[in-house]
């Protein structure tokens, strides 16, 4: 089974086609026909016992501590990106060109806004970051988070 949010949502919205009575025949279809061209462009199941892609903030971002980014992509094209992200303990000055939905799978991490604002992000917690925002991103304890991000052409 795949449990990235963009292989979950294409799933939902796959076995929603199949079963709708508000499509034509032909509509659902044409739905399932994109969903498989989709979940067949994308990888198999996400395996965290792959090598993670490893990197940490520039050191011009960072604000506190020595935090470690591991990323396993799952999913990339045409400005959409989902997978899962892991950091260890630490901040940094972050700048989002692109919005970005997570879902905290774990830990404790807090978006420090530029007006003073502070975001708490613990796992359950589902929250979008807009484009445009700029602030601090606070790891308080080893975070964990599926994300799917879409990015824009300027």
């Amino acid at each position: 089974m795949r449990n990235c949010l963009c292989c979950i949502a294409a799933g939902r919205i796959a076995a929603w086609a199949k079963g709708s009575r508000a499509l034509t025949l032909a509509q659902q279809a044409g739905l399932m026909a994109r969903m498989t061209t989709i979940e067949k462009a994308m990888p198999q199941p996400l395996n965290q016992t792959a090598p993670a892609e490893i990197t940490r903030p520039a050191a011009g971002k960072l604000v506190s501590g020595d935090p470690v980014h591991s990323t396993w992509p799952h999913f990339e094209k045409n400005g959409l990106y989902c997978g899962i992200w892991q950091s260890t303990p630490g901040a940094w000055r972050v700048q989002y060109d692109e919005w970005e939905y997570v879902n905290i799978l774990s830990g404790h991490s807090i978006l420090h806004g530029p007006d003073g604002s502070l975001t708490h992000l613990r796992a359950g917690d589902r929250y979008i970051i807009p484009q445009g925002f700029s602030g601090i991103w606070e790891v308080v304890e080893t975070t964990v988070k599926d994300y799917v991000i879409q990015t824009f052409d300027p």
